[in-house]
């Protein structure tokens, strides 16, 4: 078996020095005070101490040690000790210190930390500028300059891999440093000076990003990793990527991208995923922009869609795979202790939910366009395929609702971004809004059921959307005879928004979408009436008759809210009348409306406290 990494043997060390501690404090004082504890990595004669600790350990505190653990990582636990209870009470601590040990670090605020980056950093700088003075002087010739960074890189990556673990600060710094420089030397060997060809040069940053993945593996710096994914991306863009075909290009992108997706999956190494998803998709995105806008055979651009699908799966699905593995229990063992604490406690962080917000739905839009890149498919196609996406992101949304509640709510709202964009690609006029308006009540029912706030803000926006568009249709000749289309589906679209503000629980958010109702309402009635001969008059009677309708209404169920917005209405009746009406129709019928209309209001203002409103008794408690 392979033997265990320092880091979880340095772990255990810290674990038992705390509890070493912690009984030293509940024993009466010593005579004399006894010598602090050391660590074994600062003091080689502690290494070479044989185990003979008399406090006897149950394993099970821990966490099993790894396999093939050598009999020289520590004391061998075999019991629980005496103050078992207390050492339950410092499991918060602990946790923090693995944490602390195995996750990114966020910005450390101390001054060793920062006088060895600054140090390495400005010291490089110095390198550089005495470099380039020798370069103007005419001292060295450029096979002496690259022979002199290579040299540097292979004494800054001498002096990184022989370093203990007391001086692990500085591994990174020399390790990257070294990594860097290697990259440099490559380019310029092949760019600048020409003393290589492609081929070698190739190859070179090849081994050189492969060196810098096994370093982050071996020495557990998500840095080194950065380093790799960035040089391994950049190396087509910094030896000419008019030199390679597309179809290598993507099949190396692939290669590249295969590695921060491994590490991020067995570290959980949030920042090099995204570095590595944001290089790639660059790449993809400009390897496609290059088939589109010039010839390109049939090979090149399956291997870039192939290579996108990729993408796809490996950054837009794994991570999610990983996900639902990890809350089910079946990844602890490869997990980082950040993420074992985010298993108990169960919830996540603001960071976490933009993180897999923005992961969720990235890949997928990517895909979509580098393939509308590369193939240039009609609208309705690409529309269908978004479509697709969007149904299979949101089953998987529905079959982990209960396993995993906060990823299905994050998967649901990528579905409902990508139905309607699909939908606008692949429909047009009557069936467009009908979709619409049928998928924010579809989705809004969902997000109800989740508590999405995210999710029901993209239903309000895409209804708003439907709403604008029927509002848009309703008068007589606002828009053009084509784009109006069927009635039916603007009362259908009404009908959504009566039936979207019956299932909420907001007094205002159902208030607005019945406002919108009613108002669109009105203008179905005038669209449908005002055509006819003698319309207008039509159109006010029907407008009259719905007013009266809903007062009656509103004075029988106590309902004040709607009583004003009948009242209201009759007064937009009354400015009609006079604004409409007195000029659009002949003298006869403005005789006959004024008379009927006023009779009406008249009857109904002294038959109404008899006939309709209830006889007083308790409040009835107002209606949404």
């Amino acid at each position: 078996m392979a033997p265990p990494e320092r880091g979880s043997v340095e772990e255990r060390l810290e674990r038992l020095e705390m509890l070493v501690e912690d009984i030293r404090r509940r024993l009466p004082e010593p005579a004399r005070e006894p010598e602090p504890l050391r660590h074994a990595d600062d003091d080689p004669a502690l290494r070479a101490r044989p185990a003979t600790a008399s406090i006897h350990i149950d394993d099970s505190l821990f966490g099993a040690p790894p396999a093939g653990a050598a009999a020289d990582d520590g004391p061998a636990f075999s019991s629980r000790a005496e103050s078992g209870e207390r050492a339950t009470d410092d499991e918060p601590r602990r946790r923090t210190h693995a944490r602390a040990a195995e996750h990114e670090p966020a910005i450390r605020w101390d001054g060793q930390f920062w006088l060895n980056r600054l140090g390495i950093g400005i010291f490089l700088l110095g390198v550089a500028f005495l470099f380039r003075y020798s370069i103007d002087q005419g001292w060295v010739t450029p096979l002496v300059r690259t022979a002199f960074g290579a040299a540097l890189g292979l004494a800054l990556f001498a002096v990184g891999m022989r370093l203990d673990g007391s001086q692990r600060r500085f591994v990174p710094v020399l390790l990257g440093g070294a990594v860097a420089i290697f990259y440099i030397v490559g380019f310029a060997a092949f760019y600048l000076y020409g003393l290589i060809a492609y081929v070698p040069a190739f190859t070179l940053m090849v081994a050189v990003t492969a060196l810098a993945f096994f370093l982050s593996i071996r020495k557990g710096e998500y840095v080194l990793a950065m380093l790799g994914a960035i040089g391994g991306l950049g190396t087509p863009l910094l030896l000419g990527i008019e030199r390679g075909t597309p179809a290598a290009s993507a099949l190396y992108t692939c290669i590249v991208l295969a590695g921060p997706v491994a590490l991020y999956l067995y570290r959980g190494w949030r920042s090099v995923l995204w570095v590595s998803l944001v290089g790639g998709w660059l790449l993809l995105l400009l390897y496609a922009n290059v088939l589109h806008d010039g010839p390109g055979g049939a090979w090149d651009r399956w291997m870039i869609q192939s290579a996108a699908i990729f993408a796809w799966v490996a950054y837009g699905l794994l991570p999610i795979a990983r996900e639902v593995a990890r809350r089910g229990g079946a990844l602890r063992f490869t997990g980082t202790a950040q993420d074992l604490a985010e298993d108990e406690a169960g919830d996540w962080s603001e960071a976490s939910v933009l993180h897999w917000h923005a992961l969720t739905m990235l890949p997928p839009l990517l895909v979509l366009l580098v393939a509308a890149l590369v193939w240039e498919p009609s609208p309705r196609l690409w529309g269908v395929l978004a479509v697709g996406g969007a149904a299979a992101y949101g089953l998987t949304a529905l079959v982990l609702s209960d396993r995993h509640p906060p990823l299905s709510a994050v998967l649901m709202l990528t579905a409902s971004v990508l139905l309607p964009i699909g939908s606008v690609a692949a429909l047009d006029a009557d069936a467009l809004l009908l979709a619409l308006a049928a998928e924010a009540l579809g989705l809004y029912l969902l997000a109800k059921g989740r508590g999405s706030a995210a999710l029901a803000g993209v239903v309000h926006i895409l209804f708003a959307a439907a709403a604008t568009w029927t509002l848009l249709r309703l008068p007589s000749g606002a828009v053009g005879a084509e784009f109006r289309g069927s009635p039916l589906v603007d009362l259908a679209v009404i009908g959504t928004a009566v039936g979207m503000s019956m299932a909420m629980d907001s007094r205002t958010g159902a208030g607005v979408y019945r406002l919108f109702a009613h108002v669109a309402f009105l203008g179905w009635l005038w669209r449908m009436l005002s055509p006819l001969p003698g319309g207008e008059g039509y159109v006010t009677i029907a407008w009259g008759a719905y007013a009266v309708s809903i007062l009656v209404y509103a004075m029988r169920a106590r309902n004040q809210r709607i009583e004003r917005v009948a009242i209201w209405t009759l007064l937009v009746v009354v400015a009609k009348l006079f604004l409409v009406d007195l000029a659009a129709l002949e003298a006869i019928w403005r005789i006959l409306l004024f008379l009927g209309i006023g009779g009406v209001f008249l009857f109904l203002s002294y038959s109404l406290q008899t006939w309709w409103k209830p006889a007083p008794g308790p409040e009835h408690e107002a209606g949404k």
